[in-house]
């Protein structure tokens, strides 16, 4: 016998045709890949979306640097429930998608659709929706836990493993907010903030890694520097952001002084340096370039966008579901100052042979000289911190060896170079495959190294 018709089962009716919501899947283990349609007490029918698309829509940027709303489609197909027939009428339970490509972790999402949507009585269904999946932190420095465990090689040596990590549990708690005196309604003064880390670098064996712990408890606080001239078109939307790119490169816009007590200390907790750290990080306006610092300049000017512009109202409403850009560069130069002292005496001790030797106290200062480079592409970053270490006094380091026991007494100037380069895993960059180069010499044991080490990195 045929099945009865829509009309025959649903009398028509004239009243306005329903909406409906588009939420995150129904299943928080099909998060990413699926999407849910929830819709009001009218009956749907699924025959029309067998196979369908819905639309992502995001503000990117132009290529004259302003600011546009783009539309993407996502492929999508109905997830019908089990022992369900595609192309019922459904009366009340929300509709699940599968969709290509997936969701994301770090993104937020404007959804329209899905196309061909219709209920009982043949009338299209329109459906939006707001997604936001759990955020991550867009750097390290942001990171509140980055760890990293990695193989090892270097000159002359056996291959080895080597665990590096770092736990920030302030990196983004403020205590307290300053405002600029002329204008609190312009933009604030950076925050100061404590900020505690604990750093480790050890391998399983005791040459070819730092083998230290370092703990820092810094005060930061930002020094305003100039005021660096603005220019952007008269109609733009993103103001700041053409205003950064037509800065000039001398402008400095703001020192960030860090100051606080560092102890470091050695894998077996045998070594003791107590010190002082003053840091100075300086920010040339243009040179801040990195993915997350243009990101940032965008939706600053997304979400205060003038209202002269009468395209302000829609592009702020969507200024969270930005896309983009893909491509950055930031360079930051900065100087160090460390000073305090070696706190303990110090017995070095080889069971095998049978050798002790005694590391007195003595006074440290160095000074550091560098610079943070860092490139982004999409999900690849490319990272380089270089440094000259002036050792205005001499650190005497005991270590063993296959004969015994041995002292390194380091003074003068070391160079030490980093390089490294991540490509994630996820768009959200939560885990990633590094690669790192490391020359030179580092605190507290200052051993030259002269390795690369690869390994899987991860960041929350």
């Amino acid at each position: 016998m045929p099945a009865p018709a829509l009309n025959d089962v649903y009398p028509p009716m004239s009243i306005k045709a329903a909406s409906a919501t588009i939420d995150t899947a129904g299943d928080v283990a099909n998060r990413y890949s699926q999407i849910r349609v929830n819709h009001p007490d009218v009956p749907l029918s699924t025959a029309g979306v067998v196979t369908t698309k819905f639309q992502r829509i995001s503000p990117r940027l132009t290529p004259d640097n302003d600011i546009a709303e783009y539309k993407t489609t996502i492929a999508a197909s109905y997830a019908p429930a089990p022992g369900e027939t595609p192309g019922i009428v459904i009366d009340a339970s929300p509709l699940e998608f599968k969709i290509q490509p997936h969701l994301s972790d770090g993104q937020q999402y404007l959804l329209s659709g899905p196309d061909n949507l219709v209920d009982a009585w043949m009338r299209p269904i329109k459906a939006e929706g707001k997604l936001k999946l759990p955020d991550v932190p867009k750097t390290d420095d942001d990171a509140k836990i980055t760890g990293n465990l990695s193989m090892q090689a270097a000159v002359h040596q056996a291959a080895v493993f080597q665990l590096t990590g770092k736990f920030s549990p302030l990196s983004r708690d403020y205590f307290s907010v300053k405002r600029n005196p002329e204008d609190p309604k312009r933009r604030p003064n950076y925050p100061d903030y404590w900020d505690p880390s604990l750093v480790v670098d050890v391998g399983l064996r005791s040459t070819k890694s730092a083998n230290s712990i370092i703990a820092t408890g810094l005060l930061r606080h930002w020094i305003d520097g100039q005021n660096c001239p603005k220019g952007h078109s008269p109609d733009a939307i993103l103001v700041r952001y053409q205003s950064w790119l037509s800065s000039s490169p001398a402008c400095l816009s703001d020192i960030r002084f860090a100051i606080g007590p560092r102890v470091e200390t050695d894998r077996n907790f045998q070594r003791f340096n107590t010190l002082g750290e003053a840091r100075f990080d300086f920010d040339f306006y243009r040179w801040h370039g990195a993915v997350s610092d243009r990101r940032k300049l965008i939706l600053l000017d997304l979400k205060n966008c003038p209202t002269t512009n009468k395209l302000c109202k829609k592009i702020t409403g969507e200024s969270d579901f930005l896309e983009g850009p893909a491509f950055g560069f930031s360079f930051v130069p900065y100087l160090e100052l460390d000073g305090g002292g070696h706190v303990n005496d110090e017995t070095v001790k080889n069971a095998k042979p049978v050798a002790s030797e005694l590391v007195p106290r003595h006074a440290i200062f160095r000074v550091y000289t560098g610079g943070v480079a860092e490139v982004d592409y999409k999900r690849a970053i490319l990272k380089l911190d270089g440094a000259m270490i002036e050792m205005a006094l001499p650190e005497t380091i005991g270590f063993t060896t296959s004969s015994g026991v041995a002292f390194r007494r380091v003074s003068g100037i070391q160079p030490h170079t980093k390089a490294s380069i991540d490509f994630s895993f996820d768009q959200a960059k939560h885990y990633s495959w590094n690669v790192t180069y490391e020359n030179g010499r580092s605190a507290p044991n200052f051993e030259y190294l002269n390795k690369v080490s690869s390994g899987i990195k991860v960041i929350y």
